[in-house]
This record gives C-alpha cells, sequence and structure tokens, in this order.
C-alpha cells in the first residue's frame, strides 16, 4: 500500500479491523517526520488536556488558565454504578447514562458541536440506537430540527474535534465473568495511544463515562503498558485539576493594577488580570522576553482560550522609556475596553 493509498484507508476507517487508522498514523508508516509541539491549542479549559499532559507528554505541554468556568466548560467525570459488559460487546447502563447527560446537554441548546466517542463499534451502535429513540422528544421540546451529534469509534478519533465529547469507556466487568474485565480496543497493543486520543478531543467540554471502579483495575485483560496508563487514569480522572498554579504577578504592572481595583496572576510571561477577585477581565503579554515564534504562538493560544490579549514591549515597562507613557495609555484603554459592567459588580 502505497503513501497515498495508506492515507485514503486511514480517513476512511471506522471500526475495529483497522485499530491503528488514521492520518496520523499512516503518515508516521509512511516515513514522514514527526515534531512534538510545546503548546496545546484545541482545549479551552486545561482539564480537558490535563490527563493526557500527565499520562502521556509528562507535562511538557505548555496550558494557560482558562477564562471560563464550568458546567460548559471543563471535564467531568461520570461513574456509572453496576455497568456489566455484554457478549455482545456493549454496555447498556453507561450507554443509557451517557445518552441522558446527552439530552440534557442538547435541551441548553448552547449551540456547541457535539460528539460522542465510544470504545467499540457495538457501543457506538447502541448509543445510536438509544439517541434515535429519543430524538422526536428532543426535537419537540426544542420546537424544532436539533441536529444529531456525530458518532466515533475510539480507534476513528484521531484528528477529530468538537466543542463538547461524550466518551464511553465501555470496559466493564462481564455479566457471566465478573473477575475478568475485557478493556476492548484499550487492549489491544497501543491501547494506551488510543486512550490518549479518546481523552484528548474536545474544545470546550468532555464528559467521560467509566464504569471501572479502583478494584476492578487488577484484573484488565490488556497489555501491560496500556494497563498501567489506565489505571493511573481511571484513578486520577475524577480529580478536576488544573495543569498550572499561577501566581500573583510581580513588578510594576501589579501595582498599576491594584490602583485600578484589579488583581492579577502570571502564567509564563503574560499577567492574567481579574476583576473583584475572580472575574477574567484579559490578559497581559510581555514581549520582548523569548523568541518571535514562541511569543506568536502563546499569543494564538490565549486566544484560543478566549483570553482578550494584549501585547506590552518589556522594555516599555521602564519609566526612562521614551514610550512608557504611551504604553500606559494603551494598558489603560485595555483595561477600560474590558472592564465588566454594572451587572457584574
Amino acid at each position: 500500500m502505497g503513501p497515498h493509498d495508506a492515507l485514503v484507508a486511514a480517513l476512511t476507517a471506522d471500526d475495529l479491523a483497522l485499530p491503528n487508522s488514521s492520518a496520523l498514523s499512516a503518515a508516521i508508516d509512511t516515513g514522514w517526520e514527526t515534531a512534538q509541539l510545546r503548546r496545546h491549542y484545541r482545549s479551552r479549559h486545561p482539564s480537558l488536556i490535563e490527563l493526557s499532559n500527565r499520562h502521556f507528554y509528562y507535562m511538557q505541554l505548555a496550558t494557560p488558565p482558562s477564562p471560563h468556568d464550568q458546567p460548559h466548560f471543563g471535564r467531568n467525570y461520570i461513574q456509572v454504578a453496576d455497568g456489566h459488559l455484554a457478549s455482545n460487546l456493549t454496555n447498556l447502563r453507561e450507554a443509557a447514562t451517557l445518552v441522558r447527560a446527552y439530552s440534557d446537554h442538547a435541551l441548553e441548546n448552547t449551540g456547541q458541536s457535539v460528539a460522542i466517542i465510544a470504545n467499540g463499534a457495538p457501543q457506538r451502535d447502541l448509543i445510536a440506537q438509544l439517541i434515535t429513540g429519543q430524538s422526536h422528544i428532543l426535537q419537540h421540546r426544542l420546537r424544532g430540527e436539533h441536529p444529531p451529534p456525530k458518532l466515533l469509534c475510539a480507534t476513528a478519533a484521531q484528528g477529530f474535534e468538537a466543542d463538547v465529547i461524550f466518551v464511553s469507556l465501555t470496559a466493564a466487568p462481564p455479566e457471566n465473568a465478573p473477575n475478568l474485565v475485557h478493556a476492548l480496543t484499550l487492549s489491544l497493543p497501543d491501547g494506551d495511544k488510543t486512550l490518549n486520543v479518546m481523552l484528548s478531543r474536545a474544545r470546550d467540554r468532555m464528559d467521560i463515562f467509566c464504569s471501572l471502579l479502583p478494584e476492578h483495575l487488577p484484573m484488565l485483560l490488556t497489555a501491560p503498558r496500556a494497563r498501567r496508563r489506565l489505571t493511573r487514569i481511571i484513578l486520577d480522572a475524577p480529580a478536576h485539576a488544573q495543569t498550572c498554579e499561577p501566581h500573583g504577578a510581580n513588578g510594576f504592572i501589579s501595582e498599576i493594577l491594584q490602583t485600578q481595583g484589579y488583581s492579577s496572576q502570571t502564567w509564563e510571561n503574560t499577567a492574567l488580570i481579574f476583576a473583584n477577585g475572580e472575574m477574567p477581565v484579559g490578559a497581559i503579554q510581555f514581549t520582548g522576553r523569548q523568541n518571535d515564534l514562541d511569543e506568536k504562538s502563546q499569543y494564538a493560544q490565549l486566544i484560543n482560550n478566549g483570553w482578550p490579549v494584549m501585547q506590552f514591549p518589556m522594555d516599555q515597562s521602564e519609566p526612562q522609556h521614551p514610550n512608557h507613557g504611551e504604553a500606559l495609555k494603551a494598558l489603560f484603554s485595555f483595561l477600560d475596553l474590558h472592564r465588566p459592567g454594572p451587572e457584574h459588580e
């Protein structure tokens, strides 16, 4: 199979027959060079990439704090009680729990794109059937057509993304063999990579549905590496951990912000500004501290996360600089533009 054929096959694969098929894996197989990005751009809340960053990238991805708060942003973990894997490799209780959560989200009508990623084609198809059964109810309550979510198998999710992702890990003790836990596609030799893909597709919000309990983890039928990572992630997932813990900003900018009634925190070479102690206002990126490419990528990352950004040349923070006064005027204009209205006081 040539490079073109491999890429075509990867882009059209959607079931367990081609477990490692993706444009990325096909490109790697054809000998294309790869590079590790230092910044993560997809997720607009750091908790969305925190599990992958911690367990796959060893905290090497830079992820700024988010100006958004839950419930519409961030990672949620839903423990499904008494989930079991049937002989047809479906987990009905987990699927039903996920579909109820999806229906609740659909009724909020937030306008966000939605996708559901299931661990295997049987679970994906079961979820599709349950959603079809509720579609007329949703359309009636929404008073109009509601677009169905995109449904994918975990093995076909590489390169895909959506605002809101519902993840069905599916794995659970079989009803007839409670001492064995089949992890489905996660049991394959590269199951840990599949798990990483499942947990890193969301831009705004990710809900993880899991039927596994800590006592199930030693019984996982999977490769040792995948078992170790899956075990650590399942134990870690319920915590809404942030990938960074910003500290108070220092220096002249902190003093200026305090005189205007703002507080600030630092992330890398950026001051994050808050009103009333907790309401995000904007970000001041100090330029001239790093190379131009990294400054541009950091700026793009902040914008993607939803921060209004002002770039402040670091040398102009010195009072003796001829443009110091103009830089402060620009800063005050930025603060006035993004100052919260009276309804937030």
